[in-house]
């Protein structure tokens, strides 16, 4: 009886077939348009050519910081502010605000306490469908009202508003201070 031929070992074996077939499918399916590509209404968004594994962002007519105008924070807005913080003494100065997407209303300020001392710097709330959210950590913490940073409507753009406003807020801050 003849013996079977030994195997042959110079090919490629099962498991390196399918690891191989699974990391091609991976790099294709997410990381393939990482870099430099773009879908529809969508840029790459990676914050270096070495993050192969970026969401993208959507593209906008302009940024915030583009069209951003600094202007008074409504009153009433600072009221329930004011009204939401978890220490009655604490309260909000120099409040600004700047229009968003979908009538959305970004206000901004330093929170203060009883005393008169700042606790915290540049803090950030948005206005959205009636509804009153915090964003920044301190804005979070402080405050009663729920955290809207993954709120749909601005979910790509938060950030960028916040930045907007907080350059308002600072920018009235410095003006306020000139002569002290």
């Amino acid at each position: 009886m003849q013996q079977p031929a030994p195997p042959d070992r110079r090919g490629v074996g099962k498991g390196a077939v399918v690891a191989i077939a699974i990391g091609a499918f991976l790099f294709g399916a997410v990381g393939g348009c990482a870099v430099g590509c773009s879908y529809g209404s969508y840029e790459s968004s990676t914050s270096s050519p070495s993050s192969p594994l970026a969401l993208p962002k959507p593209k906008f007519p302009a940024s915030p910081a583009d069209t951003a105008k600094c202007h008074e924070a409504p009153q009433r807005i600072v009221d329930m502010i004011d009204a939401a913080f978890t220490d009655p003494g604490e309260h909000l100065e120099h409040a600004q605000a700047v229009d968003g997407p979908q009538s959305m209303v970004y206000v901004g300020g330093n929170i203060f306490d009883s005393t008169g001392q700042k606790v915290s710097s540049q803090d950030t709330w948005v206005m959205s469908n009636g509804q009153l959210y915090a964003l920044t950590s301190d804005a979070r913490r402080r405050t009663l009202l729920p955290d809207g940073r993954d709120l749909e409507a601005h979910y790509w753009t938060w950030t960028d508003y916040n930045d907007a406003v907080g350059k308002c807020v600072g920018a009235l801050e410095r003006a306020a201070n000139q002569g002290h």
